[in-house]
């Protein structure tokens, strides 16, 4: 499997996607998922999960780049 680092847009929306079912999933079972980002506060809510998308895209983007060099130092062709 091979990690491209071209997709971390992807990623970052699929945090963003997992924000509205977050707030879907806090509709249907009427408790809160997780404790800091309760959809109490919206805004602060809102910040929070996309905060939490961006880092996770930029840790996809980190080990997508460690990940190449160590193939291209690894593998032999």
């Amino acid at each position: 499997m091979e990690l491209v680092k071209a997709d971390w847009p992807m990623i970052a929306g699929a945090g963003i996607l997992y924000m509205f079912a977050n707030g879907l999933g806090k509709l249907d079972c009427g408790v809160y998922i997780y404790p800091i980002l309760d959809w109490e506060n919206v805004p602060f809510t809102v910040c929070g999960w996309i905060t939490m998308a961006l880092m996770m895209s930029g840790l996809f983007y980190g080990w997508a780049h460690l990940h190449s060099s160590w193939r291209a130092s690894h593998i032999k062709k």
